[in-house]
């Protein structure tokens, strides 16, 4: 009996974790630290960029470094990739290239330039290992001679190309005047870059005359050569749609493809490709269709398909079609972790992933989710005292890694609490929580293997005091009984004997 409770306690050690954070770097006096990306060759390597402002002869500087997870530590780099005098430089994208690297995509920085401008706005595709191996430039194809000209924040992404290399797409905001007044001229851009980082095409969709036209939210479908977007429509003498209403598939042979009128107009945060030319998109938090951020799936026909209520807000998704999304929620002294399968269910419960010592802000954060499941978050982080964000951190979990979610960064700790008792216990175990206030709720029971074996409780509840009996229909062994809420998140670990 003694030898199966000290392996149940040592599986219970592996399943519920609460990693500690590696610092990628600490910038030197008066450097700025902005733009952090991650990705993930596999589950042992990492390759981290972000752009360093060099207060002593003000230049912004790209930069790259290999971190190694099991041996956590930079094992090439930091190294300048990309640096200029005259203009901020952004990592926009990047995307693994497994065993043979990464390929990450620069361009200046994402705001509207009011001045008369003489050249068109350009990226910089970078790719490399260990270290930069080899660039390419790729033009915005916007008018030269724009009044006003930019590429607003996410606006650029890179997807790997069915044939091979990469496909660049990107929306380019700029503006003409119609004879009276300045008026918005928006394009989308596609270009595809070969193995050996040659622009075998490109083209600009839609045109100078596409007013409104582009929202942020466009992804690399499996379909060859093809990027999905969604788009608002402009209507005379009224203001566009704030919603995307429109489905467009662009491509190089057919660059104002026939767009299909969305079913349930909304603002999406984010659209991804699935495997098999599907496409899933997360609602914004706040919209007026899906105040609670939503999983919907976008049907070819135009018609959306609600698939499930995401358990809170988020500021920075990685998606994997093998596994779904991880979604970070971040405020300025924490970093909440959710992952909810290409079903919009909980694989497992949101929890709090780093909390930053008291005084000290979270300043700008990415997340990646690699092929073999590992999530990694890296972000910046501003000490107390400092005028700018000097830290480059990171964290990473499996996607089944149950995390601690003992102490909530959302509401006070004393006002939400979760207690179990006897522990262990042989029959029933009697389950105690308090809420703050009346609110939705799950209590449910996990599993060593993240399984769900019990839900308890799943509808709304009023504050106070509330109290559950479970009688356990399963083996001996470990368990972890979850209590969730739109706001934060509970664990309590147990140890069931027969």
């Amino acid at each position: 009996m003694l030898r199966v409770l000290a392996a149940l306690l040592f599986l219970s050690t592996l399943a519920l974790a609460q990693p500690s954070p590696y610092v990628v770097l600490d910038a030197a006096v008066g450097n700025r630290l902005n733009s952090p990306q991650v990705s993930l060759r596999d589950s042992a390597t990492a390759d981290v960029f972000w752009a360093r402002h060099d207060s002593a002869d003000t230049s912004e500087y790209v930069e790259h470094a290999v971190v190694s997870l099991t041996q956590r530590q930079v094992v090439a780099g930091p190294e300048v990739i990309q640096h200029t005098d005259s203009c901020l430089q952004l990592v926009a994208d990047v995307i693994s290239r497994g065993a043979q690297g990464w390929v990450a995509v620069c361009s200046e920085e994402g705001m509207w330039e009011f001045f008369y401008s003489e050249r068109p706005q350009r990226m910089t595709v970078l790719g490399g290992a260990d270290h930069l191996a080899a660039t390419v430039t790729v033009d915005s194809g916007a008018a030269e001679n724009s009044n006003c000209q930019g590429w607003g924040d996410g606006r650029i992404r890179l997807g790997n190309h069915a044939g091979g290399g990469w496909i660049l797409s990107w929306i380019h905001y700029g503006c003409h005047t119609n004879g009276y007044e300045m008026v918005p001229a928006n394009s989308i851009g596609l270009a595809w870059l070969s193995p050996y980082f040659e622009i075998a095409a490109s083209s600009l969709c839609c045109g100078q005359d596409y007013e409104y036209g582009p929202s942020e939210q466009f992804c690399v479908s499996s379909d060859p050569d093809t990027v999905v977007m969604l788009s608002c429509e402009w209507y005379e003498n009224s203001f566009p749609y704030a919603e995307p209403t429109l489905l467009r598939r662009l491509t190089a042979e057919n660059a104002e493809a026939d767009p299909l009128r969305l079913s349930h107009p909304s603002v999406y945060w984010d659209l991804e490709c699935t495997r098999g030319g599907g496409m899933l998109a997360l609602s914004a938090p706040g919209d007026v269709t899906f105040p609670a951020p939503h999983l919907v799936e976008l049907h070819r026909d135009g018609q959306i398909t609600v698939l499930d209520t995401l358990p809170r807000s988020y500021d920075a998704v990685a998606f994997h079609p093998d596994y779904g999304f991880a979604l970070l929620g971040v405020t300025a002294t924490s970093i909440v972790l959710s992952r909810v399968d290409t079903s919009g269910a909980e694989v497992q419960a949101t929890a709090p992933l780093y909390r930053c010592a008291a005084g000290d802000t979270i300043v700008e954060s990415d997340l990646t989710l690699s092929g073999d499941g590992r999530v990694m978050a890296v972000w910046t982080e501003r000490t107390s005292g400092a005028s700018n964000a000097g830290h480059l951190k990171s964290m990473w979990v499996d996607w089944n890694t149950i995390l601690d979610a003992q102490t909530s960064p959302l509401i006070p700790p004393s006002s939400f609490t979760l207690s179990a008792s006897p522990n262990p216990f042989n029959s029933e175990l009697r389950i105690e929580y308090v809420l703050p206030r009346a609110q939705n709720l799950e209590l449910a029971v996990y599993n060593l293997l993240g399984q769900k074996v019990a839900t308890l409780e799943n509808r709304a509840m009023l504050a106070g005091a509330h109290s559950v009996i479970w009688s356990p229909q399963c083996g001996t062994g470990v368990y972890f009984v979850t209590l969730k809420t739109p706001e934060a998140v509970r664990v309590s670990k147990v140890m069931y004997l027969r």
